[in-house]
């Protein structure tokens, strides 16, 4: 077990690491002692593992569910939760504990960061993913239009990350939380980005690993990132590599038709091509790259039903623009991320290709 200080603004944070951590997270309780506990989650998780967590839980603990995924990240769900916590009784001295993955994190830090201008929060994910949302204070909700566009910087109490809940994780699953490790290895160096490869050379290796390695070493990535640049005016923005596309896709196919970390898989690949086109010195095997992606189980047959018009109008409402033009995050070279605006015509140009690559078939016509 690994135990990281992050260090915000206004708060020095423990995230741990490893299994049995949960322990930890009923020392913080105790030491904390807060007046009510509401703790946030989705049936699905609760089934799985709420009983690992209740042992280091008060019976007085509210457990409140949330739709799983993108749809507890809804403006409804949102207000319901203030409906309970204000019947529940909770008070400035209550902590809110997300237990699950990247989304309830999210809208838990979210309704934490609000509840009478804010109230303590602890991280207990349960996914892969939930190693990079955890970690650096970003937590918001969605719009109809536009995701994550409603949110706030509001860094965790704690982050207690037991690798015991990543055992049941399903395939797609697996998928999606892989893909934020291998944007770390992007952004990060060539030596991290091999060793991802090397550890997970394929769909079986990726079902079977724990991976903790691989995460711990993402989630130190994360951390340089955010302690240098918390609020996200310059340089954490590189920890949207494969963002600006992977949420248009997420937001045209309608949020639940392709999980976050699928959709930001074929935005990474996206930039890699707008990379190439922008600097063609630094070639990055694409073609191969889309062959280990496929290999993992990765698919890309959800890009022929999206319109590039429509994807486009959702890139130009991405919070990182400042133009009509979206700014992506691209690659100088493996390790050295930066951020550059494209046009319409190279951007339809890279995605027709992108299209080809994963599919051998066009785009959608518009």
């Amino acid at each position: 077990m690994t135990t990281l200080q992050v260090n915000a603004k206004d708060r020095t944070y423990p995230v741990v690491i490893g299994n049995k951590a949960l322990p930890s997270l009923g020392g913080w309780l105790d030491k904390s002692n807060p007046t009510a506990i509401f703790v946030i989650t989705d049936e699905i998780i609760w089934k799985l593992h709420g009983e690992k967590v209740k042992k280091y839980l008060p019976e007085s603990a509210h457990i409140v569910f949330i739709p799983p995924g993108e749809e507890g990240k809804r403006l409804d769900i949102y207000s319901n939760l203030m409906d309970q916590a204000i019947t529940f009784g909770l008070d400035r001295k209550s902590v809110a504990i997300a237990f699950g993955g990247g989304a309830v994190g999210d809208v838990t830090g979210f309704f934490a960061s609000t509840y009478m201008r804010g109230i303590s929060f602890i991280q207990v994910p349960t996914t892969i993913l939930a190693h990079d949302s955890a970690i650096g204070g970003k937590v918001a909700v969605n719009h109809p239009l536009a995701k994550n566009s409603i949110g706030s910087f509001y860094p965790p109490d704690g982050v207690y990350y037991d690798t015991i809940f990543l055992q049941s994780l399903p395939k797609r699953e697996r998928l999606s939380g892989f893909g934020e490790v291998m944007k770390h290895g992007w952004i990060s160096s060539p030596e991290f980005l091999n060793k991802i490869k090397k550890q997970i050379p394929s769909l079986e290796a990726l079902m079977e690993s724990d991976m903790s390695e691989l995460l711990l070493e993402g989630m130190v990535v994360k951390k340089a990132i955010v302690e240098k640049d918390e609020f996200e005016s310059g340089t954490r923005a590189y920890l949207n590599f494969g963002h600006t596309l992977g949420h248009a896709i997420e937001n045209v196919a309608k949020y639940g038709s392709i999980s976050h970390g699928e959709a930001i898989t074929i935005g990474m690949t996206y930039a890699l091509l707008l990379s190439e086109l922008n600097d063609s010195k630094n070639p990055f095997t694409i073609h191969s790259y889309i062959s280990y992606l496929k290999e993992l189980g990765y698919v890309g047959d959800i890009l022929l039903t999206l319109p590039f018009d429509s994807l486009w109008n959702a890139m130009k409402r991405d919070k990182k623009n400042q133009s009509q033009k979206p700014n992506f995050v691209l690659l100088s070279s493996i390790g050295q991320p930066k951020m550059q605006e494209v046009s319409y015509e190279k951007a339809k140009a890279a995605f027709h290709y992108l299209c080809t690559l994963w599919t051998g078939k066009g785009m959608m016509m518009q």
